[in-house]
């Protein structure tokens, strides 16, 4: 048994030494390998994942290839420089960790006491989602402010916008939805 762990962490760290190779895609997401191949026939890139398998993507959405020492090996044709669209993905990346438990909670606030209070006064079924569906189109269309984007570059600040303005939508839809589900839930519990 020991001998198995010693080698599973041998091999992890292998990996991990090695893959040193990053895969920028188009979205602002990073594919970690070890080794790639481009087949311009196909449009189609082959690298290698973490489980050692080897997996291919359109080259369509592969914005660069960098290696270890931020080289870039490959990128796509594109209106920005290089450095620009660097700052462009990095912004794009990082606002998918973008985190504001306020939304989740009040739209969970929301859901529940919609699903509570319009069946008291006639509005059931598809009514209920009404007021959810307003509040996450209204979370999802402000803005973070520049001054709470940690880096002050505007190319940054263009893909932290985009791609946080989908992570708000999406923390207020599920805040929505557990909210009417454990309502609803609470709401049937009582009844019977």
């Amino acid at each position: 048994m020991k001998h198995i762990f010693f080698i599973s962490f041998l091999v992890i760290q292998l990996y991990t030494s090695y893959s040193q190779i990053q895969i920028w895609l188009n979205d602002g997401f990073i594919l970690e390998t070890a080794n790639y191949r481009i087949d311009t026939s196909n449009q189609q890139v082959f690298y290698l994942n973490k489980k050692f398998k080897v997996k291919n993507i359109e080259q369509s959405i592969v914005f660069a290839i960098i290696d270890k020492n931020d080289t870039i090996i490959f990128q796509q044709p594109s209106n920005m420089t290089i450095t620009q669209s660097f700052h462009f993905l990095k912004g794009v990346n990082e606002g998918y960790k973008y985190k504001n438990f306020s939304i989740l909670l009040s739209n969970f606030g929301l859901g529940l006491s919609s699903s509570f209070f319009l069946p008291q006064i006639g509005f059931t079924g598809i009514y209920t989602f009404i007021p959810n569906i307003i509040s996450t189109i209204a979370f999802g269309s402000i803005n973070v402010k520049d001054k709470n984007i940690p880096i002050q570059n505007s190319y940054y600040q263009k893909g932290y916008k985009i791609s946080s303005k989908k992570k708000k939508l999406l923390l207020a839809t599920e805040g929505s939805l557990a909210g009417l589900i454990t309502g609803s839930l609470i709401l049937y519990l009582l009844k019977n």
